[in-house]
This record gives structure tokens, C-alpha cells and sequence, in this order.
């Protein structure tokens, strides 16, 4: 018998618990959702170019500089500048020949040039 009190109690204290928590949830209020982000303004022609020219001044003081390098290169394959593309991805693999990056986008500038017939120039660069 006193087993059963205690399931018994037990599972009242139980039951008014997860009424009262019941309770609690409905009761909050809901949470306000914060303010909208302002977007963030999308870079002009004029900004982009003024960062590469930049990244190519940071890179004349500092020539070993692998992620800067890469960065460039990324920024001249991102605008199609590709010959430009294919000698800061060169400077880079002088740096670390086997960062797979940089191989990954000299193949890439190589299937370019292929495709718009200019594999000779772009070869000659490296």
C-alpha cells in the first residue's frame, strides 16, 4: 500500500509539474524576431578595383605572401582576367608547389585558355 501512495503521488507531482510548465509556455509571450539586417551594399566596379589594387600593393612589400596570392588570383579569375589569373596563381606555386588550391586553378586557367584558344600565351607565362 504505501508503494502505491507513492506511484500515486508521484505521478500527480509529475502531472502538476508538466502543468505547470504547460502553463508558463502558453502564457510567454513570443519572442520578438530581431530587426532585419540592413544589406550589406554590394561593391561597385570602382571598389572592387581599388581592393585589387590594393591587394597588389600589400603584395609588392610582401612577395610571400600565399594568401594574398591566392586571393589575387581569385579576384582576377572572379573579374575574367584570366593572363593576370595565371601569373598570380604562378607566383603563388612558386611559393608552396603543393597547395591544391593553386593546382586546382591552374588547371582550371589551362582548360580556359584551351577552350578560347589561347593555350600557347597562357603556357608561356608560367
Amino acid at each position: 500500500m504505501d508503494r502505491t501512495i507513492w506511484l500515486v503521488g508521484g505521478a500527480a507531482a509529475m502531472a502538476v509539474a508538466g502543468a505547470m510548465a504547460a502553463g508558463a509556455w502558453l502564457t510567454t509571450p513570443p519572442a520578438r524576431s530581431p530587426a532585419p539586417m540592413p544589406a550589406a551594399a554590394t561593391p561597385t566596379a570602382e571598389d572592387i578595383a581599388a581592393r585589387i589594387r590594393a591587394l597588389e600593393q600589400r603584395l609588392e612589400a610582401k612577395p610571400d605572401d600565399l594568401a594574398g596570392w591566392k586571393m589575387l588570383g581569385r579576384s582576377y579569375l572572379a573579374q575574367d582576367r584570366y593572363m593576370e589569373a595565371v601569373g598570380a596563381y604562378s607566383r603563388a606555386a612558386q611559393i608552396d608547389p603543393r597547395d591544391p588550391e593553386v593546382a586546382g586553378a591552374l588547371k582550371q586557367l589551362e582548360t580556359i585558355a584551351r577552350d578560347r584558344g589561347r593555350h600557347d600565351e597562357t603556357m608561356k607565362t608560367r
